[in-house]
């Protein structure tokens, strides 16, 4: 029997789309991110475009670097961010919960 890889999804893509705004949000590079994990910085930009697929033990290496509990990336799948979910989830990481606040606060305010 042959196993063959499938293509990613919408969920691959989504848990991209949060591994970046996540990423970026604490200030980590491409590079930086993928050095931790033991990836190329190229291996994270196709992770996080959705092009490739992220297997459950580097998602968890993803977000034991991030200091994100893995289900953040799974509570966050149907919804955009919201900012209470985050802060609940991501109490011990301030820079996270700061740069999340900014954000609604932008929204709000335009």
């Amino acid at each position: 029997m042959t196993h063959t890889k499938s293509a990613p999804d919408a969920t691959d893509a989504r848990i991209g789309e949060l591994i970046k705004q996540a990423r970026t949000k604490m200030g980590y590079a491409q590079a930086d991110l993928g050095r931790e994990i033991g990836v190329t910085f190229q291996q994270i930009q196709k992770y996080e475009s959705g092009a490739n697929k992220i297997g459950a033990a580097t998602l968890h290496k993803i977000a034991k670097f991030l200091e994100i509990p893995v289900a953040w990336f799974y509570d966050e799948l149907d919804s955009p961010c919201q900012t209470q979910k985050i802060r609940n989830c991501a109490t011990h990481r301030p820079a996270l919960n700061d740069a999340f606040d900014n954000q609604a606060s932008d929204a709000n305010a335009q």
